[in-house]
């Protein structure tokens, strides 16, 4: 095998699992959309170019078809975060910070981090470091949330890892869906 160097990635990292996820949110798009499988499935590759042993790479696909509107009935995802939380793979952290007049949502995470050349131009439309990638996501994550009044940062070190926080304002009353109101009798 050959082992692709990467300067991020050292013994200590190799030591332990490389998880790859692979999902997609209905059969449908299981059959239909192939090459994204296929590209999912082909991480297991990378993993081990970059050096992981086979005996460590481990694929979870218990998902496949599954909706991501919530975590239960999803025992693949159940299973990522578990082996998030025992320290088997790097850490994601999720903090919810509420404010008299806005939300802020930090995600953080123990990875590689950002280059900070990358930081300034990751949330603008076209721009991707992915092969085949559109170098939308980013830019579609932030629209949707300036279109609620809010704002998305980015803080990296590299090395280290990345927080990513969304700032959403606080609603002045409580939401109400109009499924609540159907239900309490108010109609639609």
């Amino acid at each position: 095998m050959t082992v692709a160097h990467h300067p991020k990635i050292h013994a200590h990292h190799l030591r332990r699992k490389a998880l790859v996820y692979v999902r997609q949110s209905t059969l449908h798009q299981v059959f239909e959309h192939g090459e994204s499988t296929a590209r999912q499935y082909g991480l297991t590759a990378t993993a081990q170019d970059l050096g992981w042993p086979d005996a460590l790479v481990e694929v979870i696909d218990d998902d496949l078809g599954q909706s991501g509107a919530s975590a239960t009935r999803r025992p693949g995802f159940q299973r990522l975060v578990a082996s998030v939380a025992l320290g088997q793979v790097g850490t994601v952290t999720l903090v919810g910070q509420p404010t008299a007049t806005q939300v802020q949502l930090h995600i953080r995470d123990t990875g590689r981090g950002i280059p900070a050349a990358r930081l300034a131009t990751m949330f603008e439309p076209l721009y991707t470091t992915k092969p085949g990638g559109t170098g939308l996501g980013l830019y579609i994550v932030q629209e949707i949330v300036a279109a609620h009044g809010g704002q998305v940062s980015v803080a990296s070190v590299e090395g280290q890892g990345t927080t990513v926080t969304m700032t959403l304002p606080r609603p002045a009353a409580p939401y109400t869906s109009t499924l609540s109101l159907w239900q309490a009798g108010e109609g639609l």
